[in-house]
């Protein structure tokens, strides 16, 4: 009696490509997903297997234009700056005078001080 009860499952190449595919992935679907599934499949049948393109050429070269004339304007800035600091730099040779003196005066005094003079007491 047991033996009646148990209907036999169809043979898997019993059954269309799509389904086969569809075992592994859907083991406890109702047949309301099942076919959402196959219409998801439908859909991808006609759509190709490679990336399209996003954006036209004509697109792309204006981005590349602006880009580029965004690159020009900070290369123009960067130049002149680099002219004012040049016109700078009188002013910071002054001051870069002013500092060597500074350090070479202190380089006198700590040849002419022993290091830990100022520590002893009465020798």
């Amino acid at each position: 009696m047991k033996n009646n009860l148990i209907k036999k499952k169809p043979e898997i190449q019993d059954q269309p490509y799509m389904i086969n595919n569809m075992k592994p992935m859907c083991h406890n679907c109702d047949s309301l997903q099942i076919a959402e599934y196959r219409k998801q499949l439908e859909k991808k049948v006609w759509q190709p297997g490679f990336g399209q393109p996003t954006m036209t050429l004509e697109d792309f070269a204006d981005g590349e234009f602006k880009m580029y004339q965004e690159m020009e304007a900070k290369t123009k800035k960067a130049n002149e700056k680099n002219k004012l600091e040049a016109e700078e730099d009188s002013d910071k040779d002054e001051r870069n005078d002013k500092k060597t003196k500074k350090d070479r005066d202190w380089d006198d005094w700590k040849d002419e001080h022993e290091k830990g003079g100022g520590n002893r007491m009465g020798k």
